[in-house]
């Protein structure tokens, strides 16, 4: 077994990720993220916003969208269109 196969090994271990488990879409302009939930809860995806600080400006100026694991590559097309 190589040095690879083993390192590789080591990365795949671990336990499946949790579909259920809430992960990041997108950070969006503050303008456009309540537009963007409301078209992810029309497709019947659970989506979650919120502002998120921009430690540059000092201002709430993004949006950030969260989707269930299971439903990302749906979001993904939904918000690509």
């Amino acid at each position: 077994m190589s040095l690879r196969s083993r390192l590789l090994g080591l990365l795949e271990r671990g336990p499946a990720p949790d579909p259920d488990e809430f992960v990041d879409l997108a950070a969006v302009p503050l303008a456009v993220g309540p537009m963007m939930l409301h078209r992810l809860h029309d497709a019947g995806i659970d989506a979650r916003g919120n502002e998120a600080f921009n430690p540059a400006t000092s201002v709430r100026s993004d949006y950030r969208i969260r989707v269930r694991r299971r439903d990302l590559e749906r979001a993904l097309e939904v918000t690509n269109d």
